[in-house]
């Protein structure tokens, strides 16, 4: 039997491999676990007569026999799972357990493999009654009977019946599949731990669990139920006892020489194969660890492996950390680096259309002012009248104010940017600081037709750097007044609040959205279409300066827009 099986396992090296690797590859290709109908042609070819995958969780995730389908495999024993769990990704191919049935004269082996770094098993059987040269059912009856049943009665002659019950209602890995039923409340004991029960209503009767490893096939478990005949037991017990007391003596002798040799032996055996088993797994498993208990050196050593282990452990988790770490410090640097490419294409396009739109500010009031000055002496010389002279003079005015205002802006801004901008705070009427910018701006209100209204107290005062506020209040009306529809309506509401100096100016202009506000405060960003920019002019630093001196005075600055309707700027000192 067991050149059979030596020789079935042999085969089985190399063909479950191949086995394994047809189904690899069609999970691969379906990108799904692979059909019953498949499993059927390859079990086919390699004459396996069932097939199952097992996945980590040791569930059945596809099978040739759909009644197994999710079968949960590790709720058979702990054994069991330790079993499977210890073969997981080992490459291997581990062939056990037997199942037997004296009913049908079926005789199968159990086979897994699991490929090195995978964490599905491979579970395939295969019948090999034909390779004992086909027996029938009475041949392997006979097998099992003649070569353990037997022997027992020839050894026990007190057993008047000896009759087997399987497990496989309560144990479905009791590998006898089929057999006679075991009564449901002594197979319950047996479960609860029990290995052998009494007959209550007889003494005559008595079960037991019994298994036969040691005939070939691990894991074949089965209950014998032994009946006991009184009057060959009585004629036994003399003998029975007589035998023993030889038996002992004999043994007392033997022991007396050998036993402390034996058992160190054995003792020291089992262990330096526990501490070697305990390496195997940590292997495989590296959160494993051996469990040796003594005061020896195997112990002392199994702790030094244990600690070699956890160190081992502890520095793939430090490098798996370093890792991620590096991995985000890449991140990191990768996104520095993209947003400084991108502050500085921001910072190139600003440029761009610093230069252009300064190109057009400081160009136009110079060329007129140049061409003004070029016709003064030929208008003098041909005797142009007076007003003629003076509009030109005053053309050349206004240009050079206008060059001096763009110059002045980009000055201030610079000074704010250096922080060479000072403060001159001191109390000032808030009324009048307004009705002076409206004065300034009175040229562009009376242009557009545009109808300013003011609502401020009188008496109110505020503490800040007039000048400064002056512009910035300014450089808001020019906006408003600017973006205007003509003859339409600019109002500015101002007092004390809270210890806030608040100022609003509110204007019925095309208006922004939240992105246009967000880009109104940079330097140099024009939000409106080229044709509405050279109409208007401007240099796009109005409100980047306005942020700016609102900020020297620890003061807010508040953009209320929306589009088609209208802009709403105010700002508030603390006081």
């Amino acid at each position: 039997m067991r050149i059979v099986e030596a020789e079935w396992a042999t085969q089985f090296e190399t063909a479950l491999p191949r086995l394994s690797a047809e189904i690899l590859q069609e999970m691969e290709t379906r990108k799904e676990n692979p059909s019953k109908e498949f499993l059927e042609s390859v079990a086919k070819t390699y004459n396996v007569d069932e097939l199952y995958i097992i996945d980590e969780d040791l569930k059945v995730a596809a099978t040739t026999f759909d009644a197994d389908l999710d079968l949960d495999m590790s709720s058979f024993s702990q054994e069991y799972t330790d079993y499977l769990e210890g073969i997981v990704g080992a490459g291997r191919v581990s062939v056990d357990r037997v199942s037997v049935s004296t009913k049908t004269g079926l005789l199968k082996k159990y086979a897994y493999y699991s490929p090195v770094g995978s964490r599905i098993i491979f579970n395939a059987d295969v019948t090999i009654l034909d390779r004992i040269g086909g027996k029938s059912e009475i041949d392997l009856g006979a097998f099992l009977y003649d070569d353990f049943l037997t022997n027992v009665k020839r050894s026990h002659s007190y057993i008047a019946d000896f009759d087997l019950f399987t497990l496989s209602q309560i144990d479905r890995w009791s590998l006898i599949r089929q057999g006679s039923k075991l009564d449901e409340g002594i197979a319950q004991r047996f479960l609860q731990g029990d290995s052998e029960i009494v007959d209550k209503n007889t003494d005559h009767r008595i079960y037991r669990l019994m298994s036969l490893s040691e005939h070939g096939m691990p894991g074949l478990r089965f209950v014998a139920a032994i009946t006991i005949d009184d009057a060959a037991y009585a004629r036994y017990q003399p003998e029975r006892a007589l035998y023993f007391l030889l038996f002992g003596i004999t043994a007392s002798l033997f022991t007396s020489i050998v036993l402390s040799e034996a058992f160190f032996r054995r003792f020291f055996t089992s262990r330096v194969d526990a501490l070697i088993a305990g390496v195997d797994r940590i292997n495989s498993t590296p959160e494993h660890r051996i469990e040796l208990k003594g005061n020896d050196e195997l112990s002392d050593t199994a702790a030094s492996i244990n600690r070699l282990a956890e160190e081992a452990a502890r520095r793939d988790r430090d490098l798996r950390d370093l890792n991620a770490q590096l991995e985000q410090e890449v991140d990191r640097r990768t996104l520095e680096m993209q947003n400084a490419m991108a502050i500085a294409e921001e910072a190139n396009r600003a440029k761009s259309i610093f230069l252009a739109t300064m190109s057009h500010e400081l160009r136009t009031p110079l060329n007129a002012i140049i061409g003004y000055a070029q016709f003064l002496p030929i208008a003098m010389n041909r005797n142009f009248d007076k007003d003629k002279l003076a509009d030109t003079a005053a053309s050349i005015e206004r240009a050079g104010l206008h060059l001096l205002n763009v110059i002045n802006s980009i000055l201030d801004l610079s000074k704010i940017e250096a922080g060479q901008y000072e403060l001159a705070i001191d109390v000032h009427p808030v009324r009048r600081m307004i009705e002076d910018a409206i004065d300034l701006c009175a040229p562009l209100i009376r242009q557009r037709d545009i109808q300013v209204e003011l609502t401020c107290d009188p008496d109110a005062t505020g503490r800040f750097d007039r000048t400064a506020m002056l512009q910035v209040t300014l450089n808001i009306l020019n906006n408003a007044a600017k973006f205007s529809p003509i003859l339409g309506r600019v109002t500015i509401t101002a007092a004390i609040v809270d210890n806030e100096m608040r100022v609003t100016i509110a204007d019925q202009g095309m208006g922004m959205d939240a992105i246009g506000v967000e880009r109104a405060l940079e330097p140099f960003q024009q939000l409106v279409s080229d044709d509405v920019t050279k109409a208007h002019g401007g240099t796009g630093l109005g409100l980047a300066i306005v942020k700016r001196i609102v900020d020297l005075h620890g003061g807010t600055l508040e953009i209320d827009s929306t589009p088609g309707v209208g802009t709403k700027v105010g700002y508030s000192l603390p006081q």
